[in-house]
């Protein structure tokens, strides 16, 4: 209920009582009239209401004299003292007239108030009853009144929450249907995706067979390319020993022209072309002793199959001291690997040096090359040139240092650094063997104070192209040092190549690299299949 509508009520419901008990007195004042006797009592009732109302009057007019804020503060609060001021004043109005009608009737007629008196009780006793009775009904009529406006109100409420609830499940539905479209939409792009996942995949499927069947290509491609480089080897390997084979053949066709079997004057004329090929006497010797016990062994006669028996009995002197290399690659175990690289002057090590520094650096490999020749001339610009050329760093202090302090610092810049291969350079001295020893001791020492085990290998270079002058040379150095593996250069120049079988027999240490031309792919690794080959194919 608002505030408007309770003022309304407080207002309105006072007159609507003041009527009611208007209306009830009228009622009292009929049956006064009708019970009344003489004329001095319905005088005095006329004047006791008249009085009453003459009572009530100024009241009145001070309500309508209020303002509006005040008569809204009588509605509101003080309508108890009016409610039990208004019925006292009137019974009182009504009693004086009622003693002074008692009294008239006494002194007139006291048969006749005898006789009206207890009439005159019941009626009014009736009335008074039937106006409380009024009253509650107009009450419980007020309460009934309050109770449907409050159910009223609360079934405004009740609307403008089901309104509310209808336009929130309005909203739900619009939203509801914006899902579904969104559903909708969202379905036929995961339509489209996946249309475009078959696509891709498919794609996908083609790209695969197209990636295999570059596959293939590309090994055959490198099939093809291994085989190529593989012939390249072996022709740069035949071109470079073409000289050595045509000697060796020649002078082996006319020591077998016009015989038919093998016997112990070809088997002298063998004996004297192989030493003539620098092959070396004591090799020489036991490749004539193995084919003199085959020839009685096997009963080979014809001299057609000296050439194939000759062949095998190499192959066998270079397999027990040499064991073919595969790449120019050493094991992870052992880095960084440190190589010692001794030789006399003019046998080509320091080109032997740069190119092989450059065949690690093409295989992956970090290389630094150790300036340690500073006795001779130009040795370290060489050097310096050839790691320039290849890409490789050098350590260098000048000409007339100390060649077992470049030895130190490469070896220390090698670990610190972690790089994979090691390369020293040594001055080719052999005029006094004990400096030269003395020398190669004291770079042993001072390297090995960063890695204990190094060098892991000293490579002796020789030039295949002095013949036995290279026995000589090797039997010099590994008197002095523990040499380990062997090169031999300029093969392409010579005819001498068989000191390859000499040396790696006599001297039992393998022979790792030869080298076979001045580009830096000529030096080759030692196959010692394809070295034979060269000779006999």
């Amino acid at each position: 209920m608002g505030l408007f509508d309770f003022i309304k009520k407080k207002l309105f419901g006072k007159t609507k009582k003041a009527e009611d008990s208007k209306k009830i007195s009228e009622k009292k004042k009929e049956t006064k009239k009708v019970s009344k006797v003489t004329k001095k009592p319905v005088k005095s009732i006329k004047k006791a209401k008249k009085e009453t109302f003459k009572i009530k009057s100024p009241e009145k007019e001070k309500v309508e004299k209020k303002g509006i804020f005040t008569q809204i503060k009588d509605a509101i609060l003080p309508s108890k003292k009016v409610k039990e001021e208004a019925p006292k004043s009137v019974s009182k109005s009504v009693k004086k007239p009622k003693e002074d009608k008692v009294d008239e009737t006494l002194k007139t007629d006291k048969g006749v108030e005898k006789r009206l008196t207890p009439k005159k009780k019941d009626t009014l006793e009736k009335e008074e009853e039937v106006a409380e009775k009024e009253e509650e009904v107009v009450e419980k009529e007020e309460v009934v009144v309050e109770k449907e406006e409050e159910v009223a109100e609360k079934e405004e409420v009740v609307v403008e929450k089901e309104e509310e609830v209808a336009e929130k499940e309005e909203e739900v539905a619009e939203k509801e249907e914006v899902v579904v479209e969104k559903e909708e939409v969202v379905a036929e792009k995961e339509e489209e995706v996946a249309e475009k996942e078959e696509e891709v995949a498919e794609k996908e499927e083609v790209v695969a067979e197209k990636e295999e069947e570059v596959a293939e290509k590309e090994e055959e491609v490198a099939e093809e390319v291994a085989e190529e480089e593989e012939e390249e080897e072996e022709e740069a390997i035949k071109k470079g020993l073409e000289k050595t084979k045509k000697s060796f053949f020649a002078k082996l066709k006319s020591a077998v022209l016009g015989k038919s079997k093998i016997d112990s004057d070809v088997l002298d004329d063998l004996e004297e072309i192989l030493i003539t090929s620098d092959v070396g006497v004591d090799t020489t010797v036991k490749i004539i002793d193995r084919i003199e016990e085959r020839v009685s062994e096997d009963k080979y006669s014809s001299v057609s199959e000296l050439n194939q028996i000759l062949k095998e009995e190499i192959v066998k002197i270079l397999a027990e001291n040499s064991s073919d290399l595969e790449a120019f690659d050493v094991s992870e175990d052992t880095v960084p690997y440190v190589i010692l690289v001794v030789g006399v002057n003019g046998v080509g090590k320091t080109t032997t040096i740069g190119k092989l520094a450059s065949q690690f650096k093409d295989g992956g490999l970090k290389v630094v090359v150790g300036a340690a020749d500073t006795f001779r001339a130009a040795a370290v610009d060489q050097i310096k040139m050839w790691g320039d050329r290849v890409g490789v760093d050098v350590v260098s202090h000048g000409m007339n240092t100390d060649p077992a302090s470049v030895a130190y610092d490469t070896v220390k810049k090698a670990v610190e650094e972690k790089y994979d291969i090691v390369i020293i350079d040594t001055a080719g001295r052999l005029h006094t063997k004990l400096n030269l020893m003395n020398e190669l001791s004291k770079i042993k020492r001072v390297i090995q104070k960063f890695k204990p085990e190094a060098p892991h290998e000293v490579m002796l270079i020789l030039d295949g192209s002095t013949g036995q002058n290279a026995f000589v040379q090797a039997e010099e150095f590994i008197k002095a040092t523990d040499v380990n593996s062997i090169t031999i250069t300029k093969l392409d120049g010579t005819a001498k190549g068989g000191v390859v079988i000499g040396i790696t027999d006599q001297f039992k240490i393998p022979i790792k690299y030869i080298g076979v031309g001045e580009k830096v792919g000529d030096l080759k690794l030692f196959h010692k299949g394809e070295f034979v080959n060269s000779f006999f194919d």
